[in-house]
């Protein structure tokens, strides 16, 4: 899909409203399902020999195999606002998310990024992840225009670093409505 195309059916170029990120609530979906829905579990496989007990090594992970996969995957990793609050700052971005997004994500944190009544779920939704170091699914909608929306499915991994459980690997997949 040309997902440039598709971003440019919205009305002109126009930033997208500053909520229209997190406008929309993600639903969990059972992991297996998500794989399932997504012809995913290749690449679970994979991710999965990265991993011991269900956590990325980051040591061990290697990108080239998921390189036809590369506009869709970000990694993020956790902090703490100023406020001691969770957040997350992109650091590897796709192409595909950042046309969705219609702005550059990399070094930008989900606190900028979302706004509106869903961006806590989203970021607890994250933490989760993190916490509860197994993989998780969801789906939702991402607004970019008015008119326009598209369906993602997102799939998160944890990750250990050398400092702990703290990266985030993630897999956004979008689909027109």
């Amino acid at each position: 899909m040309d997902f440039t195309a598709l971003v440019e059916l919205a009305s002109g170029r126009e930033a997208v409203p500053a909520d229209a990120m997190s406008a929309n609530p993600p639903r969990s979906l059972p992991f297996n399902n998500a794989l399932d829905l997504a012809e995913f579990q290749p690449v679970h496989e994979i991710v999965t020999g990265m991993s011991d007990d269900g956590v990325v090594v980051w040591d061990k992970f290697d990108i080239a195999p998921f390189a036809a996969l590369m506009p869709s995957i970000a990694t993020l990793d956790q902090f703490k606002t100023d406020a001691g609050e969770d957040d997350y700052i992109y650091r590897f971005v796709g192409q595909n998310l950042e046309t969705i997004a219609k702005r550059s994500l990399r070094k930008t944190s989900l606190r900028e990024v979302l706004h509106g009544k869903n961006r806590d779920a989203i970021l607890q939704e994250y933490g989760a992840t993190l916490t509860g170091r197994v993989p998780r699914a969801s789906t939702g909608n991402v607004d970019i225009s008015d008119l326009v929306w598209v369906r993602y499915l997102r799939f998160l991994y944890p990750v250990r670093t050398k400092t702990g459980i703290d990266r985030l690997l993630l897999f956004m997949l979008f689909a027109a409505p």
